[in-house]
């Protein structure tokens, strides 16, 4: 089974309690009793419809299917074996600087101190995609455990799991009940059974359906044939969508508390949490709800490594030239390039300790404001 992490979400979207929202957005309306209007207009009631998995939506989005498998979002979450783990599988041996070794168990895995059962545990998932680091859990009937040490897969290094700093490095493992087992789930999976904590494998990691909404209705009504000019394909329409939502979306896993519009002022809290970042950010409340995540950001995908992406789509505003939307007003320092390197420098995942991982700043704002940290 699985552990760790973080990081998306997230995403983007990073979101199984996203796409549940998306999926509801307008299955709210019922059909009048007369006198009423015409049965024309006459609203129908919400079709049912349940979580399938990514596999159902490769059949007609082969691109888009091809582009999230390789993502950062879809490997959010594996089972502790070898093959399910991959790269990600932690080092055999002694864990430096420590008591602690990893030893194959079977397939698997088991972390903890040799002759010390109290602090050994089996790995039975892994949480996190490796892009800054992974946690590794164990699982039990009614909830899981959080083993002490988390693994820098770029970096093939250990550390004290992030937040445990003031803990004892030799405690038990921490201990998650079921509402807690479930809420550290959310995030790296697309759907979990009501009264339990485990997704099926299918539904692991970050999926097609934790952004777009459950698709067993879309997928009957994309396979069958219409009449009429027009068909309901019982999917919403993302690209309509505004910033806002857009931003609530990713921010149900890449914000603090799942509440994009709670005010963060700390820059560690800037840093950490990118949805309400944004949402503080001038770009966001002045654009008319158009300047969202998915501005830089394509959701399938992992994000751009390439700097001239984001000039990209800062110059669109910002750029030199007559009818920009920024008010005409270019960057007075650099109105060409290295637009993120000025306004949204990275900073450190957690300061004050020695994990070396650094996030993208995305509340967005002048240097002197950033080094000031307001």
């Amino acid at each position: 089974m699985l552990r760790f992490h973080l990081l998306h979400v997230c995403a983007i979207i990073l979101l199984a309690v996203s796409a549940l929202l998306v999926a509801a957005a307008g299955c709210f309306h019922r059909g009048r009793t007369a006198p009423g209007p015409p049965a024309a207009q006459v609203r129908q009631a919400p079709v049912a419809s349940t979580y399938v998995g990514n596999d159902a939506c490769k059949e007609c989005h082969q691109k888009e299917f091809a582009a999230h498998a390789e993502s950062a979002h879809a490997r959010t979450l594996a089972v502790g074996t070898r093959n399910g783990m991959g790269r990600l599988s932690p080092p055999i041996g002694e864990i430096p600087g420590t008591r602690y070794a990893v030893k194959a168990k079977g397939e698997g895995f088991e972390l903890g101190v040799p002759g010390k059962p109290a602090i050994t545990r089996a790995i039975d998932l892994v949480i996190g995609s490796g892009k800054f680091g992974v946690s590794y859990m164990t699982v039990h009937a009614n909830g899981m455990e959080r083993l002490r040490m988390s693994y820098l897969p770029t970096l093939g290094k250990w550390y004290k799991h992030p937040g445990d700093e003031d803990l004892a490095l030799y405690d038990p493992p921490i201990k998650f009940d079921l509402h807690q087992s479930r809420n550290c789930l959310r995030c790296h999976s697309v759907s979990q059974p009501a009264s339990a904590f485990m997704p099926q494998n299918r539904f692991f990691g970050v999926g097609c359906e934790s952004c777009h909404g459950p698709g067993s209705a879309h997928i009957e009504a994309a396979r069958t044939k219409s009449t009429g000019r027009q068909r309901d394909l019982h999917m919403e329409k993302l690209s309509a969508l505004g910033a806002t939502r857009i931003i609530e979306m990713c921010g149900r896993c890449h914000s603090k508390s799942g509440d994009s519009t709670e005010t963060v002022t700390s820059p560690e809290d800037t840093v950490r949490f990118a949805a309400n970042a944004l949402m503080q950010s001038r770009c966001f409340w002045q654009s008319a709800d158009v300047f969202s995540c998915l501005t830089c950001h394509d959701s399938h995908t992992d994000v751009s490594k390439d700097p001239n992406h984001y000039n990209g789509a800062c110059l669109k505003c910002h750029g030199p030239g007559p009818g920009k939307p920024a008010d005409g007003y270019p960057c007075p320092v650099n109105p060409k390039d290295k637009c993120t390197s000025c306004h949204m420098k990275p900073g450190k995942f957690r300061p004050g300790t020695d994990i070396p991982t650094k996030m993208t700043e995305h509340y967005i704002r002048p240097p002197a404001a950033l080094r000031a940290g307001g």
